[in-house]
């Protein structure tokens, strides 16, 4: 579970807005959001997805305007593990954002629908902290200019083991796109803290 906090602008040329969310505010604007992620290991590789949805609808005061915005990320990645406590990755994520703003002082509408694939690289550190607890690093930096212009992400985790197989996991996540291509503009930093459950089998 993800409750992010949104900081940006985003729309379709010439009519942009400002789009800026504070957690406080991401329950009476988030229409609906879902986050999931798996990973298969065998020996030292592993191949990884994450997927998050998010559904938010917000307004803006520069100019005065009301923005939903409907987003997939979807990652897919291999791991290597270099070391007992460190993970490199590569993949791809996968990015669809549809967004729709209407200008209240203006009378207009814009609305606009994308999707594009953002290679990146990037990794893991995992520090044991005693018997049930580990925290982790994920970081990684993307897009190259392929997709996005320029995408990165970052985790901090605290998972506490329950049992050999079972976790809970909560966290603090950033992820951020710019994103500017036939006249759609998508450059927000997304923030926010994280809850979930982990089950190995």
């Amino acid at each position: 579970m993800l409750g992010a906090a949104m900081d940006g602008k985003t729309g379709v040329k010439p009519l942009i807005a400002d789009v800026n969310v504070p957690f406080s505010d991401v329950l009476d604007n988030l229409q609906f959001g879902f986050m999931g992620r798996a990973r298969v290991t065998h020996g030292a590789w592993s191949l990884g997805t994450d997927i998050i949805y998010m559904g938010l609808g917000a307004s803006s005061d520069q100019p005065n305007a009301d923005v939903d915005v409907d987003q997939w990320a979807v990652e897919l990645n291999a791991g290597y593990q270099l070391a007992p406590i460190f993970m490199s990755l590569v993949g791809v994520r996968y990015n669809q954002l549809a967004a729709s703003i209407d200008f209240q002082t203006i009378g207009r509408s814009r609305s606009g629908k994308v999707d594009w694939w953002d290679p990146f690289i990037g990794g893991i550190l995992t520090l044991p902290l005693g018997e049930r607890w580990n925290f982790q690093f994920h970081g990684d930096i993307g897009g190259f200019g392929v997709g996005s212009d320029l995408s990165w992400q970052i985790e901090m985790l605290f998972n506490w083991f329950m049992t050999p197989r079972s976790s809970l996991m909560m966290g603090y996540r950033w992820l951020s796109i710019d994103y500017d291509d036939n006249g759609f503009v998508y450059d927000v930093l997304s923030q926010g803290p994280q809850l979930g459950f982990t089950f190995r089998f």
